[in-house]
Parts: structure tokens; C-alpha cells; sequence
């Protein structure tokens, strides 16, 4: 898994910016993030992602382990949707393995 130091080395790599700015820009990324989610808004990164809530609609779940069957309430939670170059990628990768 690739961790925030992974990043922030890699951008430095590619771009030669210094280390402590993006670092910087990564934690502003994060709360605008943070901030698009708690405005009930969605984010969209050209060919990336796109970050959205949706509201789960209430629904029955049965629970095995008690054998009872519960009411979930209505709820949000948040979706992350794979953009076209990254559904490229994968699609690719997988089609390699399979060759």
C-alpha cells in the first residue's frame, strides 16, 4: 500500500517541487475532502474519481450470528466512483494476466 510519504517522494520525484510544499497541498487536499463531504456536495476529478454521499434507503438485514432480522434506519454514506483512466488501468492489468 502506498502511504502519504509514498506520495508526497513520488510527486517530489516527478515534478521537483519540494517535499514539505506538497505535503502541504496534500493535507489541503484532504480537508477540502473532508469539507466537500460534510457540505453534503460531490467531488469530481477528471478521469480519476468522483466523491459523493448517497443516502441508503432503510431496509430489513438478517443477522446470522443472532438469528434476528433488524430495521436499518435510513443512513449516508459516502461512495467512491472510479473514473474512465482508472477503469482503464484495471481493465488492463487484468486482460495482461489473463494473456
Amino acid at each position: 500500500m502506498v502511504n502519504q510519504r509514498d506520495i508526497v517522494n513520488r510527486i517530489a520525484d516527478k515534478t521537483g517541487l519540494y517535499k514539505k510544499d506538497i505535503k502541504e497541498m496534500l493535507l489541503a487536499f484532504k480537508e477540502v475532502m473532508v469539507d466537500v463531504i460534510e457540505e453534503d456536495e460531490s467531488m469530481f476529478l477528471k478521469e480519476i474519481f468522483t466523491l459523493k454521499t448517497i443516502t441508503k434507503k432503510p431496509r430489513k438485514r438478517y443477522i446470522a450470528p443472532y438469528g434476528k432480522t433488524i430495521l436499518e434506519p435510513e443512513h449516508k454514506i459516502v461512495k467512491i466512483l472510479p473514473g474512465s483512466r482508472l477503469t482503464e488501468i484495471v481493465r488492463d492489468n487484468q486482460n495482461d494476466t489473463e494473456d
